[in-house]
């Protein structure tokens, strides 16, 4: 057996893995490249419309759709929108997550997601809620290096 191999060659079957090596390597950010705006639709929905992204060299689509948010109990808390890229999960490999509360879990950006089947996030909009409403919901756009996630409204 060979010692290497040329990947992108007649023959040769590239691999998700592979693919996502590559376009990690070729775009370093991570976020929203088209569409994805995040805007409220009423007092406890969050809207995102349609888009596409990449994470850490992952292309994804997002579909549009309303994300229905829990408001607090009693007092004001912070929240955040983020897509959540486990590859170590067969059912749920990429989904739209959010949480609430008196302070924000930081992304989760393993450095070798791609080869260790990890977990990538970024931030789509950052938001604080109330015991009747969502307020000062700001869309995250395409911002993400590979240790922290900006905000640019």
């Amino acid at each position: 057996m060979p010692n290497i191999r040329l990947v992108t060659f007649a023959g040769e079957t590239v691999t998700p893995i592979d693919d996502a090596l590559v376009y990690q390597t070729a775009i370093a950010d991570s976020g929203i490249i088209y569409g994805a705006s995040v805007t409220q639709s009423d007092a406890s929905t969050l809207h995102i419309s349609a888009g596409y992204g990449i994470a850490s060299g992952r292309f994804f689509e997002i579909y549009d759709s309303d994300i229905i948010v829990q408001l607090s109990s009693s007092g004001n808390l912070l929240g955040q929108l983020y897509v959540h890229m486990d590859l170590g999960s067969a059912l749920s490999p990429i989904e739209i997550l959010y949480e609430t509360g008196s302070s924000l879990t930081p992304m989760r950006q393993d450095a070798n997601v791609n080869v260790s089947n990890g977990v990538y996030e970024f931030q789509l909009a950052t938001f604080s809620v109330s015991t009747s409403t969502i307020w000062a919901c700001f869309s995250s756009r395409f911002s993400c290096s590979s240790s922290t996630c900006f905000i640019y409204c």
